[in-house]
């Protein structure tokens, strides 16, 4: 069966087509990850990400051919999002930077590396996946397995909806088009699979506000009645109405003209929301906070300008909208639990567990990492800042609750976001938030990994105009084949050659 018959598939609702497309593209995905976010744990964090608001949003793609080109503009979008996170500089390389769009999909050229990212191509046909993604977008498909895909009929939607939710509507003279709450629709709906247990607690702890938005121009109506935050992440419910009162899900979107950002009480931006896919009922916008957010107040600005896709035409308005949330309530919620214990690895990395801080939508875990003298010696330069953990929490009796970087299929994962840091020479700072942790049971923290790029001074030298056939070295303990040199157009500077390896 060819691609764009699967992709039309996926986009009808089969699950099956929709997980054989992730398989086709999944060699493009990482190689344009790769280049962006340049770690294996961002990696795999941006492909899942692209996974889920495909899955979520698949039935809106009206060109099956463009599949491809689709996710990855999905994908772009995460990895930049990841970067503006971290708030470090790490530009897109040149060949996704120059960027031009004819229509919404027709002559999408991102330096043509879309083309160009051919799974059959020579350079790529050695390119091997590393684990941590291959288990990312394993369990990722494994768990939008079992969810139901969203059809093109509004009809049928609203029907598998309003099972799904358990509403009982009395149908009287009264002609009324009704949505569920955001709340409900996450309690309801992901209650099997992923339970939003932060977003149920702030409901129950009456942090839910109504900020009464309601911006009508151009005959569109933008409302916002729900919206919750504290120091994990803000979530808001946005809806768009047409004239006829219709809800469209496709006509906003986020980008350079249409932001929706959030701010302290000095006015310094310290968020930027986006939609998270999940429900055709409403945009559901959130922004997760890498550190808890220490503010009595925020202010949610949205500077909405524009509405449509690139390939109608655009309709220009003025959909702007600014509303503060309290966070004092919030706030009082946290409660910091400092953690004791440390670990030392044969390899010279000490791992010291430091504190919990239980928030109403998440549980922030912190730990550090020192190696020792020997080990950086054995990392020198900044070559030790290039590290990964793997690890997991688990009940006395050994029942798994979270893992993060397994190294095995069909794992426990509530993990909402996280970030390391530089705090000392040798030392890093990792922070982990989990939409949840027992407070009243013991468990336990289990190191299942970790990695630390070292140098050993092994060195390799051949003729790559000699390399007609394989030669395998030894470096450490591990034999590195390569396979085939050549001579090509170099995708950073035209009109240049480069001499690309294959190993």
């Amino acid at each position: 069966m060819e691609l764009t018959e699967k992709a039309e598939l996926a986009i009808q609702g089969d699950k099956e087509a929709f997980m054989n497309m992730i398989r086709a593209v999944q060699q493009n995905l990482y190689v344009i990850a790769r280049s962006i976010v340049k770690n294996e744990e961002d990696c795999a964090n941006t492909i899942q990400e692209a996974i889920v608001k495909a899955f979520s949003n698949v039935h809106r793609l009206k060109e099956p051919a463009y599949f491809k080109t689709w996710i990855i503009r999905i994908l772009i979008n995460e990895c930049n999002r990841i970067i503006k996170k971290k708030k470090r500089v790490s530009p897109v390389p040149y060949d996704l930077r120059k960027t031009s769009y004819k229509g919404e999909y027709e002559q999408i050229e991102l330096f043509e590396v879309i083309d160009g990212l051919d799974e059959q191509s020579p350079k790529y046909k050695g390119l091997v996946i590393p684990n941590t993604v291959e288990i990312a977008v394993d369990n990722t498909l494994s768990s939008l397995f079992d969810q139901n895909m969203k059809k093109r009929s509004p009809h049928k939607r609203w029907r598998w909806a309003a099972v799904a939710v358990a509403f009982f509507f009395v149908l009287g003279a009264v002609s009324i088009l009704t949505f569920p709450t955001f709340a409900e629709v996450l309690r309801s709906l992901f209650a099997k699979d992923n339970p939003d247990i932060g977003l149920m607690r702030a409901q129950e702890l009456g942090l839910v506000i109504n900020p009464h938005i309601k911006v009508k121009d151009k005959g569109y109506t933008l409302v916002i009645n729900e919206a919750v935050a504290d120091p994990t992440r803000v979530t808001l419910a946005l809806q768009l109405f047409d004239e006829n009162g219709k809800h469209d899900r496709d006509k906003l979107g986020l980008g350079d003209v249409n932001t929706i950002t959030i701010k302290d009480d000095k006015g310094n931006v310290v968020g930027s929301m986006y939609d998270m896919g999940y429900t055709s009922d409403f945009y559901y916008m959130v922004d997760f906070f890498s550190e808890p957010l220490k503010k009595d107040k925020i202010t949610i600005e949205g500077s909405i300008g524009t509405l449509g896709q690139s390939n109608e035409t655009l309709i220009k308005g003025n959909w702007n909208f600014s509303f503060d949330i309290d966070m004092k309530e919030a706030n009082k919620q946290n409660n910091i639990e400092e953690l004791a214990g440390s670990y030392t690895t044969p390899h010279g990395m000490t791992v010291t567990l430091k504190r919990l801080t239980r928030m109403v939508q998440g549980v922030r875990f912190e730990l550090e990492t020192e190696l020792d003298g020997a080990a950086m010696a054995r990392s020198p330069g900044d070559l030790w800042e290039k590290q990964m953990l793997g690890f997991h929490f688990e009940t006395t009796g050994g029942e798994e609750i979270h893992s993060v970087n397994p190294r095995k299929w069909n794992y426990m994962d509530s993990l909402m976001t996280s970030d390391h840091k530089v705090v000392g020479n040798g030392k890093m700072r990792w922070s982990y938030t989990f939409k949840y942790l027992p407070e009243d049971k013991p468990y336990r923290f289990v190191m299942d990994a970790y990695s630390v790029a070292e140098m050993d001074g092994s060195k390799i030298s051949f003729r790559p105009s000699e390399l007609t056939e394989p030669q395998t070295f030894k470096v450490m303990n591990d034999s590195l084949e390569l396979v085939k040199a050549s001579l090509e157009k170099s995708q950073a500077n035209k009109g240049e050659h480069e001499t690309v390896i294959s190993f």
